[in-house]
């Protein structure tokens, strides 16, 4: 039998269910002096992980050896798209990615452009203004969003008919997980019906599971960051690292929106962060990530997200010379919740979300 969130001695932490004692509750629900974190002498008593059920797509059916929109297909060798199966939980790679695997040497910029084009284009709606229509979710969608997963999904499919393929909009296509691309055509769809220019354009890639390249491109703000395991991460094509800002005491944490802790149970969690660091900003989507790459602030929490909205910061971050964790501190982007940090406050800031002893 599932447990009951509304159960007192229940804590929902957004991709999983950890049951606690009552006093372990009431020592992770204190109210704690600034920049505190929970006081134990004995450690709270050990919990239960229940994950979630995998994420389900539906799948879009293409005419097989048409390619896309009836253009030919320019195949990699399909021996480099295919490897070993994932399950979503591998450990990152500590070595370099062999970029050759999805083109060679020229195939980030080549990346980088269809991800501009992409972002050009939503950049015209985003000056005429757009109407969104709401999706089952409630969520916003708006004809920039299709229009722009579109290109990249036809550069994706022709150029790479045996990868895998996942969109916020038009879902899965292939059951390739040696190579995927995942895509979010705008990361902040209300801000950008709403005329802020915090939104982007989202290109991750993963191979055997694991995030491999990041590129994030914000056309409205001017900034596109990019990065391939091992090589670190740029941004407008300069060299960018995280923050050495240490202890959490000390640091700038950027956080979603609220609605994303309450909706995902886990309000006490914002309420235990205000108390852990020198201060918490609201900042969601890709831009609380940005700050962290521009070192104006340390670290993000982000709840209730999707691959498609983690795969390319996951990259970005870590190649930057940070950590991309799930909430219990787990490499994955399919947890439901993310941590960002520059990694020397990691531990200390998962340990005060989660209300365990940090040592």
């Amino acid at each position: 039998m599932s447990p009951d969130p509304s159960d007192p001695s229940i804590e929902v932490l957004a991709d999983h269910i950890f049951s606690k004692s009552d006093d372990a509750i009431a020592d992770g629900s204190q109210r704690l002096p600034h920049g505190g974190l929970p006081q134990q002498t004995q450690p709270a008593p050990a919990g239960e992980w229940h994950d979630r059920p995998p994420l389900r797509h539906e799948a879009i059916v293409e005419t097989e050896g048409a390619g896309v929109n009836g253009k030919p297909r320019n195949s990699l060798a399909t021996s480099a798209l295919h490897g070993a199966a994932s399950t979503g939980h591998a450990p990152r790679m500590s070595n370099e990615f062999d970029i050759s695997r999805i083109g060679g040497p020229d195939v980030m910029q080549t990346l980088e452009d269809v991800v501009r084009r992409a972002g050009d284009a939503a950049l015209k709606y985003f000056r005429q203004g757009v109407v969104p229509e709401k999706k089952p979710d409630r969520s916003p969608v708006t004809v920039a969003d299709r229009e722009a997963e579109q290109i990249i999904r036809d550069h994706v499919l022709s150029t790479y008919p045996d990868a895998g393929f996942l969109g916020e909009e038009t879902g899965s296509h292939g059951d390739n997980k040696a190579i995927r691309f995942i895509v979010d055509p705008i990361d902040g769809t209300r801000a950008f019906v709403r005329g802020w220019s915090t939104w982007s354009v989202l290109l991750g890639v993963e191979a055997e599971g694991v995030p491999v390249v990041g590129i994030a491109y914000m056309p409205a703000a001017g900034d596109l960051f990019a990065a391939v395991q091992g090589r670190g991460t740029t941004h407008n094509g300069s060299p960018v690292r995280v923050s050495t800002v240490s202890p959490l005491a000390d640091a700038t944490v950027t956080h979603g929106g609220l609605q994303q802790f309450t909706q995902t149970g886990i309000g006490e969690a914002l309420i235990r962060l205000a108390n852990a660091c020198d201060i918490a900003r609201g900042c969601p989507d890709f831009d609380g990530y940005r700050q962290i790459l521009l070192g104006r602030s340390d670290a993000m929490v982000d709840p209730g997200v999707q691959p498609y909205d983690i795969c390319a910061p996951a990259v970005l971050i870590r190649e930057a010379g940070g950590r991309f964790t799930s909430f219990r501190g787990d490499e994955t982007i399919y947890a439901g919740g993310a941590i960002a940090s520059n990694g020397i406050i990691h531990d200390e800031l998962v340990a005060a979300l989660t209300a365990t002893p940090y040592k």
